[in-house]
């Protein structure tokens, strides 16, 4: 049954993501925007915001388990890492040093490393700097360490990491 269609976004959506507490959803996809929407008691969600920034397709959207940070990844060879508090949305930081497509992302447990997955094989493990370190709040997001990988399919077609996951124990990586 079909609880409610939601308005937002005009063309096809690539992720959806419910923030950990599930009282927010996070969208994003063709039209290159973030869209937030409150889901309250009677499950009736309601549009509150739409965050522009990316210059290209939104491939995923994954929220910190904060509940308040969300990592956008996109087309446009940028990850963006937003907040969105007091039904408030804000873009933090970006990190741009790829030439490739940033494709899906995953949080580790705490929520202090973002993994990256890239239309060119590649993965990468961000990590977020403080400007002043008295303060709580990230502010930029910071390469730590850079994976390739080098499988092919057997069409010979290119490389892609479509997918990434970190293990609950943030161990192991997949």
């Amino acid at each position: 049954k079909l609880l409610q269609q939601l308005d937002g976004p005009a063309h096809w959506v690539s992720s959806v993501s419910f923030s950990p507490n599930g009282t927010v959803l996070a969208a994003g996809g063709r039209d290159e925007k973030l869209h937030i929407w409150l889901i309250d008691s009677s499950y009736k969600a309601t549009l509150v915001s739409q965050l522009e920034g990316h210059d290209g397709e939104v491939k995923s959207v994954c929220w910190a388990p904060d509940n308040r940070r969300i990592a956008t990844t996109s087309t446009d060879c940028s990850v963006r890492l937003w907040e969105f508090q007091n039904y408030v949305g804000q873009n933090l930081s970006i990190y741009d040093e790829s030439e490739h497509s940033f494709l899906y992302c995953a949080w580790n447990s705490d929520g202090t490393r973002l993994l990256v997955s890239s239309s060119g094989g590649e993965i990468s493990l961000l990590g977020a700097e403080k400007e002043n370190e008295d303060e709580e709040e990230e502010s930029a997001i910071c390469l730590l360490r850079h994976f390739v990988m080098k499988a092919k399919s057997d069409d010979g077609s290119k490389d892609e990491a479509l997918c990434v996951a970190i293990s609950p124990g943030d161990c192991d990586i997949a």
